[in-house]
């Protein structure tokens, strides 16, 4: 995931597509666990802002339980 968002801003204009959210981190709704290590890398990639401020990106999630998103404080990183 790292690097994938390190290649991101080294461009101009970047859009970065992260799909099915709650299966990236493996949540899961038995005691609602998760990786937190992967979620951790996760909020820390979409808070990182680009150094130069010309440079742009654009991060869209999805996911299909977005009331847990908000719970995990991903869900403040994205419009809705």
């Amino acid at each position: 995931m790292n690097r994938i968002f390190n290649d991101a801003y080294k461009s101009n204009l970047s859009c970065v597509i992260i799909e099915d959210i709650e299966r990236l981190i493996e949540f899961t709704h038995f005691g609602q666990r998760f990786t937190n290590s992967i979620l951790q890398d996760l909020l820390v990639n979409l808070k990182w802002k680009p150094s130069e401020p010309e440079r742009k990106i654009l991060i869209i999630g999805t996911t299909s339980i977005p009331e847990i998103m908000d719970e995990l404080e991903v869900g403040g990183s994205f419009y809705s």
